[in-house]
């Protein structure tokens, strides 16, 4: 399994013994300090602090919880969520109610090759999945390669995508207030933004690289095969 709190949380895992292999990221494409200068300017991101969000547009990803947060926030954040899916519309009707708008920008039609570079125009990933089928979170850890701290829900799985306090910060699954104070605490603080980018980089090389995953799974592989 990918995570820990995963397999322990599973009704078919429980009390079996679990190997923990992580997911890979493609950390040559997911790196800090791609050029995101022109999305920042085509969509008015200059001067404003930005979260971002990517994954399917469906209830357990907890866009709608974002939006909620973000309401609670200061003018100058905004968000760039990026994907698609059933609860598009939804959502776009409840970033209206909200009177947050303005400061969401819906981007479907990210593809896989750009998407690093619009990480990159953000200060802040975001990711309160609701759901303990989250099995891991990929895009928790690409998020992390391009150098971005992290807030996401205390649930199994993405939980241990990070440590929490040094890479980003764990909030309330479903509490939009709780979320928007674990932001808030990240974005208002420089020097920890800073830090927790640099952390998440490093966690990201140390874990989630190629050679290291490839290399758990040839363990495990000689492992089974040697008991045979």
């Amino acid at each position: 399994v990918h995570t820990r709190s995963y397999g322990m949380t599973s009704a078919v895992l429980r009390g079996r013994s679990l190997e923990i292999i992580p997911s890979v990221v493609d950390l040559d494409r997911f790196r800090p300090g791609l050029d995101a200068s022109d999305i920042r300017r085509d969509f008015a991101l200059e001067g404003k602090r930005v979260l971002a969000f990517t994954g399917r547009l469906v209830p357990h990803k907890g866009v709608d919880v974002i939006l909620r947060a973000l309401a609670e926030l200061p003018s100058d954040v905004v968000l760039l969520a990026i994907g698609s899916g059933p609860r598009f519309a939804h959502l776009q009707r409840l970033a209206y109610r909200l009177g947050v708008a303005h400061r969401v920008r819906f981007l479907t039609e990210v593809s896989d090759v750009d998407l690093p570079r619009y990480l990159c125009a953000a200060d802040l990933f975001v990711f309160p999945s609701q759901n303990r089928l989250e099995g891991f979170g990929l895009v928790v850890a690409e998020a992390m390669a391009v150098g971005l701290p992290v807030v996401t829900a205390d649930m199994p799985g993405v939980r241990e995508v990070i440590e929490p306090g040094k890479e980003g910060l764990l909030a309330e699954p479903l509490f939009a207030s709780d979320l928007a104070a674990r932001i808030r605490e990240i974005l208002d603080d420089d020097a920890m933004r800073a830090r927790m980018g640099a952390a998440a980089r490093k966690r990201a090389e140390q874990r989630y690289g190629v050679e290291t995953v490839t290399g758990q799974l040839l363990k495990l592989y000689a492992e089974v095969l040697a008991d045979r």
